[in-house]
């Protein structure tokens, strides 16, 4: 679905997002994704082929798919992939890519030791909680936590622990340069 930069028109067709300030997070599956203040889109954990959870650039992903067996869709037609059995990665990483700017922006969180690398868990955003709950740690592990990161100061309303993508999420003045 292409929804334009006001977020008010669906034309119903599938447009491929990108990425001005050339960040991208890894390739990655069972991850989550949630909105935020109808801007903001926020991706957290899945599992990938690259054990880090490195910033890459498009050339850079095409080539690391490519190194790890995945072909182009016109290229995996009924074939079976020689790296079928290829391993997969947990993440900790969190993204928020900003709709309006058509940027992504990796998080930088405090105490972000304490929050486990995992696949397959439940998110969702409430007022101003990113709210995560469980997942799986490998295929045979699962986790049964409860996290909870605040994206702003219920006081202050100033972000806490987050890049600056995050606050033009909660962009006090409308006109405020926000610089990375």
């Amino acid at each position: 679905i292409n929804i334009d930069k006001s977020l008010e028109r669906v034309t119903g067709v599938w447009t491929k997002m990108t990425s001005k300030n050339g960040l991208y997070p890894s390739p990655r599956t069972s991850h989550s994704i949630s909105p935020y203040k109808d801007r903001f889109l926020i991706v957290i954990g899945g599992e990938g082929y690259s054990s880090n959870n490195e910033v890459m650039d498009p050339e850079e992903l095409l080539s690391e798919a490519k190194e790890n067996g995945l072909k182009e869709v016109e290229e995996t037609n009924n074939e079976e992939s020689d790296d079928e059995h290829a391993p997969c990665f947990p993440k900790a990483d969190i993204w928020i890519y900003d709709i309006e700017d058509s940027t992504w922006n990796l998080l930088d969180i405090k105490n972000s030791e304490c929050f486990l690398p995992r696949f397959t868990h439940s998110c969702t955003v409430y007022k101003d909680s990113l709210i995560i709950f469980g997942g799986l740690k490998d295929l045979k592990n699962s986790i049964d936590d409860l996290m909870v990161l605040m994206l702003e100061d219920s006081e202050t309303k100033k972000p806490i622990h987050l890049c600056s993508c995050c606050k033009k999420m909660l962009d006090s003045e409308p006109n405020d340069d926000v610089n990375n």
